[in-house]
């Protein structure tokens, strides 16, 4: 993705990651003859992006196949930050298996944050991976990058946002 973040460029999606979270998201098919007719015949979209340190990352509201924030879009210029406040690792684990059968928001301690910038911080400081790779320690600033990519999605896919469209109709 730091390819084409911040470029005059459109990006096309084809689903052959592992669970395809970002794909997911901006509501492109799962199956190629699918996401190639939304490159082929789509429209293009602004989304937003998160930037850690000097690595973009995907902005969305899923984790893997679980959607994380109902709400949460892929340009609605904020990073959803999702944080588990459990006193002991029981507890942890019993929070992330409700969080993965899609039921964690009934409980008080997890809870949604929906920020422009955040900080992480760590007593000792703690290792920090994005996207499976480790890329630095806390603490680190994760910073909003706003209408950063161009991406195609289906033609027929209602706006992302629904309070501000931002279809970029003359890019072809």
């Amino acid at each position: 993705m730091d390819y084409f973040a911040c470029q005059d460029v459109v990006l096309g999606i084809l689903p052959f990651g592992t669970v395809n979270s970002f794909a997911r998201t901006l509501g492109i098919p799962l199956d190629l003859k699918g996401a190639v007719e939304a490159i082929v015949n789509g429209k293009v979209i602004d989304v937003d992006l998160g930037k850690v340190e000097e690595v973009v990352i995907a902005n969305g509201r899923h984790f893997g196949v679980t959607p994380l924030a109902q709400s949460a879009t892929a340009d609605d210029r904020e990073l959803t930050v999702f944080v588990m406040d459990t006193p002991n690792r029981w507890h942890t684990l019993k929070l992330w298996i409700v969080f993965l059968l899609g039921k964690a928001t009934i409980f008080p301690q997890a809870r949604f944050f929906n920020v422009k910038e955040v900080k992480l911080e760590a007593s000792p400081p703690q290792c920090v991976e994005v996207d499976g790779e480790i890329t630095a320690k806390t603490p680190v600033n994760i910073t909003l990058v706003p209408e950063a990519l161009k991406v195609m999605v289906p033609g027929n896919l209602r706006d992302i946002s629904l309070e501000s469209p931002r279809v970029s109709p003359d890019i072809k």
